[in-house]
């Protein structure tokens, strides 16, 4: 082909490079879309893989019923294939953060561990036993909360077991955050504790393990790196070794039972032993206690015969003390005698005084005496003659007489009283001095009497002496005695007390190796062998990635069908306007295939060049955002690109060969005419009535220039698809674009407000009976309702997923609180004891519908059965909804986590912080959940997604302006005459431009209309690929968001309008006059 043929096609190149440029940007957004999208799966696979393979992912985990040895890991690594293998123990434990109960697995880290690699995050690694890291911020975490870098993890077991029984420590301060290679995305698999999930996770180093045994065997496999880990070839290096340890597990079952086996048997021994030398302490303490009876009762005989001696003494000694009592006796009586004596003299001396004194008065005692009584008598005579006299005188004589009388007597008495004393007086003196005479004579005997009692009194003193000592003696050694007995009787009740504990022990530890025969006789050991494709997270990325090569299978379409219209169209026009140069060629003889090869040369650099730079940008913005957008869900580190050479050569060759064909469509009609006809101008269409020409009512009714608007839109059919479809894919783009990000964000009210119509949860464990009203009397509580819930295991979707089973027993109160809304008719569901109520996302995963039957497995691994009564809109994980009569009749012994609702009047922070400190001072709460935060964290981790609509809304106005500019840019062309001539007419430049550009703003109207309808499809075939497992997206698309998409449309067109003005502008009046020929 000569040069000047190149040259002739660069020339036109340059001069309708708009023509030219626009078949460039249709090609390369058709080719930026397809390879990017189509290239996204793939890169995020790709970039899966470079993170395995960075952080040294393990490619096979061994679990073991039995659990792993040390012997289980030197036997894999023996295995042919196996690059290395590791040991890990974890175990599930709850922990507190704020007022959330979180389900918090420990992971033992090693000094030297070189699989599954921690990727650090902030702050250092584990240094002293007491220290940890924890999972740095992601989706689950971020909801609830997370722990940071100095903040101290309490943790408890969970179950019954003591967890110090497992662990060093149960405090742990974070000094550091990571993820878990293993953990790509918010779900770590489900628990048999707390609200069954595991929410979060930390390393501890492995020094913290006191158990002897690991949970899991980490494996690499040689060669597994080179290939990438979703590829059929990776599984084709990594199955093979699966199997060869599989082969071995029933060989290390059976050493694992056998050493289990010795392990009992050993026990039974050592337990034997230890029974047996206990037992002959025993009785040998038995024998000791027997000789110290014997003992005791000899020496209680001495005892005895001791007390007798000792009580012969006492009773001896006592009845001779009683002759000491004479002592004073006989000491008065001599101390008397003596004093007797010595008053001798005295009385001798007073009896001759007396005797004196009665022989003085001896004369007037015997004259008174004799006298006396006739003193009376004369007395009484004289008294009684006073009573009978009356004279006066003779009283007078006689009261003397008398008083005469009186006297006298009274004398008379005194000297008689006085000799009797006397005498009386005499007589004791006599007997005193015949007393002490007598005394005097008794005097030496008493003394002698005085003398041997003062001996006998000091032998009794000695004897007393000795009976005191003897019975200190005998009282010592009967509180030795006792002391011996006492000890004897302890020692026995200790004896007795070991010999019970001993039975116990014996009875605890036989039942404990019986229960360990028992488990290992009806064991049902396994060994748990799982490749990559069994992890949750690797087969839910590979999904993700899965679903964009679905989408990736649809927009392409669209674009190819786009780029051919535009193709055709530009082509078309621009063979039209060479139709001249054709048949002049043609007349010259070149061929058709030589005329045609230019027009499809010129469509093929522009492909070529289109398709290098959509290949250019498309692979790496489009996986670019769609990897930034999932990874919201995920924590890969960066996104790696893979090469894809098959790719950009499909994506290309297929745009450039659709751009080609519809380039040697257009010229196809062309180069069957004969040159002659070539030369002259194509003849105009002929003008046909359109539709709107029929309806005389709307036709009547336009101006002029808006019936030739209305004939020039329907007379060019392929100009007006073509416009419509293209505008339409770009109303439809943004559409979807703002409809995605209505959806994910109508999440959250719908499931926060809609369905649920309370503030905050509470879990709750042994409660008293005044809990509901404590609850009730807390400010801002307005009103609770008691709910129990039951984590189940559902195969959902062929993977086992985490469900709660609601059981109510006040249907009426649940009304209240929780919205249940049909599916099928947006009515309330109605509980009954039928069958349960399940989620709409449950439903649809299971593919099951109402009178269908589920079953699902308790925390115990018990298979519960159910049918299904109706389905409920909802969109935040799997949920079941049964009656209390119902969940009755499943007979499960799993353990229900109880759970209060709360409504409250104030959703502030400072409230929610306060409430929840004061329910957390509660006895018996567990955790708090507010859900206005919940709400808040949510819409911040969707936030992220806005950036899939911003790249769909530049789409749409690349597309937009590559359409209508095109349009534009044909219909001003074909038209130049035309335009000339209207200018000549007298149109003002606005005239002109309202008279062109009006046809393009009502297609774009059309367009844009279409577009909206199937935006609303667009969105729902996006939402469904990109939904989660257990969050349903909504399919709102709000009325706002159709108004700007319709809006943005018409921006679009009017932006072009704009830069057409230039070319308007620039045809000039004189066009009007050239001759067509």
């Amino acid at each position: 082909m000569p040069k000047v043929f190149f040259k002739n096609i660069l020339q036109e190149i340059r001069h309708s490079f708009g023509r030219f440029f626009s078949i460039l940007c249709i090609v390369m957004i058709g080719v930026a879309f397809f390879a990017g999208v189509k290239a996204s799966a793939p890169d995020m696979k790709y970039s899966a893989d470079q993170y395995f393979d960075k952080y040294n992912v393990q490619d096979i985990q061994v679990y073991s019923t039995l659990g792993l040895t040390q012997d289980d890991l030197k036997e894999i690594k023996k295995i042919d294939g196996v690059e290395d293998a590791e040991a890990v123990f974890s175990i599930d434990t709850l922990t507190q953060k704020d007022s959330t109960q979180l389900v918090m697995k420990v992971i033992s880290l090693a000094d030297d561990q070189s699989i599954n690699k921690v990727r650090l995050v902030d702050g250092r690694m584990p240094e002293k036993e007491n220290e940890c890291i924890i999972e740095a911020g992601s989706v689950s975490n971020q909801l609830f909360g997370n722990f940071e870098i100095g903040d101290t993890i309490t943790l408890t077991s969970g179950t019954e077991d003591d967890l110090s029984d497992t662990l060093k420590n149960t405090e742990y301060t974070v000094v550091g955050t990571c993820y878990n290679p293993n953990y790509l995305s918010y779900e770590k698999g489900s628990s048999s504790i707390g609200n069954g999930e595991v929410g979060n996770f930390m390393y501890v180093k492995d020094s913290n393990i006191k158990v002897d045994y690991f949970t899991e065997i980490d494996v690499t496999v040689k060669g597994a790196k080179d290939v990438n880990t979703y590829d059929d070839a990776y599984f084709d290096l990594v199955e093979p070794v699966v199997d060869k340890i599989e082969a071995i597990a029933d060989d290390r079952i059976d050493a694992r039972i056998a050493e289990n086996q010795k392990e009992i048997d050993d026990a039974q021994k050592e337990l034997d032993e230890q029974i047996n030398d206990a037992q002959a302490q025993i009785d040998d303490g038995y024998a000791q206690i027997q000789d110290g009876y014997a003992q005791i009762q000899s020496n209680e005989q001495q005892l005895i015969s001791a007390k007798a001696q000792l009580d012969s003494g006492w009773a001896e000694y006592y009845q001779n003390i009683t002759v000491l009592d004479n002592i004073p006796t006989l000491e008065q009586a001599i101390a008397q005698i003596e004093q007797g004596e010595a008053s001798l003299p005295g009385l001798q001396a007073n009896l001759e005084q007396i005797n004196t004194n009665l022989a003085n008065i001896e004369e007037d005692y015997q004259l008174a005496t004799a006298n006396y009584q006739t003193l009376l008598d004369t007395r009484s005579d004289l008294e009684q003659l006073l009573q009978t006299v009356e004279d006066e005188d003779i009283k007078k004589q006689i009261t003397t007489k008398l008083n005469d009388i009186n006297k006298q007597i009274v004398g008379a008495e005194q000297v008689i009283n006085a000799y009797t004393t006397l005498n009386t007086s005499k007589t004791q003196v006599e007997d005193a001095i015949n007393q002490i005479n007598s005394g005097i004579a008794q005097k030496p005997t008493l003394i002698a009497q005085r003398d041997q009692l003062y001996a006998a009194r000091d032998q009794l003193n000695a004897a007393y002496n000795k009976l005191v000592s003897g019975q200190a003696e005998y009282e010592s050694g009967l509180a030795q005695l006792n002391d011996a007995k006492n000890t004897l009787s302890s020692s026995l009740s200790e004896l007795e007390q070991s010999q019970n504990q001993l039975n116990t022990e014996k009875t605890e530890n036989q039942q404990k190796i019986d229960d360990a025969q028992s488990e290992i006789d009806k064991l049902e050991a396994e060994w748990i062998t799982l490749d990559r494709n069994s992890h949750y997270s690797y087969r839910d990325y590979g999904a993700c990635a899965d679903r964009m090569d679905g989408i990736a299978q649809v927009f392409p379409v669209f674009f190819f069908l786009v780029a051919a219209l535009v193709c055709m169209t530009t082509m078309t026009r621009m063979v039209d306007e060479q139709r001249n140069e054709i048949g002049t060629l043609k007349a010259l003889g070149y061929s058709k295939v030589q005329i045609s090869s230019k027009y499809l040369l010129y469509a093929l650099i522009a492909s070529i060049l289109g398709s290098i730079l959509g290949c250019l940008v498309g692979m790496i913005l489009f996986p670019y955002v769609i990897f930034t957008a999932w990874n919201t869900l995920y924590n890969l580190e960066t996104i790696k690109f893979a090469f894809q050479p098959g790719l950009m050569l499909v994506a290309s060759g297929s745009v450039i060969g659709i751009t080609l064909l519809a380039t040697l469509y257009s010229i196809y009609s062309e180069l069957i005419e004969v040159p002659s006809q070539l030369m002259r101008p194509k003849a105009a269409k002929i003008g046909k009535k359109i539709i709107l020409e029929r309806i005389p009512f709307i036709w009547n009714h336009l101006s002029f220039l808006r019936k030739v608007t209305a004939r020039n839109i329907f007379r060019y059919k392929k100009r007006f698809f073509m416009t419509v479809i293209g505008i339409a894919g770009c109303s439809a783009l943004l559409v979807a674009g703002f409809g995605i990000n209505d959806s994910i964000s109508d999440i959250v009210h719908q499931q926060f407000e809609v369905i649920n119509h309370f503030e905050a949860s509470i879990n709750v464990s042994n409660i008293d009976d005044d809990f509901e009203q404590t609850l009730k009397k807390q400010k801002g509580v307005t009103d609770i309702m008691e709910e129990d819930t039951l984590p189940v295991t559902a195969n959902i979707a062929d993977k086992d997923a985490s469900v709660t089973v609601h059981i109510v027993d006040d249907k009426n109160l649940l009304k209240d609180f929780t919205t249940l809304k049909s599916i099928n008719d947006d009515q309330e569901v109605s509980l009954n004891s039928k069958g349960a109520v399940i989620s709409q996302k449950m439903a649809e995963k299971m593919e099951k519908g109402i009178g269908d039957t589920i079953t699902f497995k308790d925390a115990n691994d018990n298979e519960i059965e159910v049918k299904i009564t109706d389905i409920y809109e909802n969109y935040v994980g799997h949920n079941i909804y049964v009656t209390r009569d119902l969940y009755d009749t499943w007979n499960s012994n799993a353990e229900l986590t109880k759970t209060y609702l709360l409504k409250t009047n104030d959703t502030s922070d400072d409230f929610e912080h306060q409430l929840g400190q004061k329910l957390m001072d509660i006895n018996g709460v567990d955790s708090v959940t507010f859900y206005s935060s919940l709400q808040e964290n949510f819409t911040d981790m969707i936030a992220s997604i806005s950036m899939v609509v911003v790249v769909l809304v530049i789409s749409a106005a690349a597309l937009a302006f590559v359409v209508l500019y095109n349009l534009s840019n044909v219909n001003i062309s074909e038209r130049t005459r035309e335009i000339a001539t209207i200018k000549v007419l007298g149109f003002t430049s606005r005239e002109t431009s309202q008279y062109v550009n009006r046809e393009s703003i009502l297609l774009t109207m059309i367009g844009a209309a279409v577009g909206l309808i199937v935006g609303i499809f667009l969105h729902n075939l996006i939402m469904n690929l990109a939904e989660m497992d257990d969050i349903m997206f909504g399919r709102t698309i709000k009325p706002i968001s159709f108004v700007i998409s319709f809006a943005l449309t018409m921006v679009f067109a009017s932006i072009i309008n704009l830069v057409m003005q230039r070319k308007l502008k620039q045809i000039q009046m004189v066009e009007s006059l050239k001759a067509v020929e």
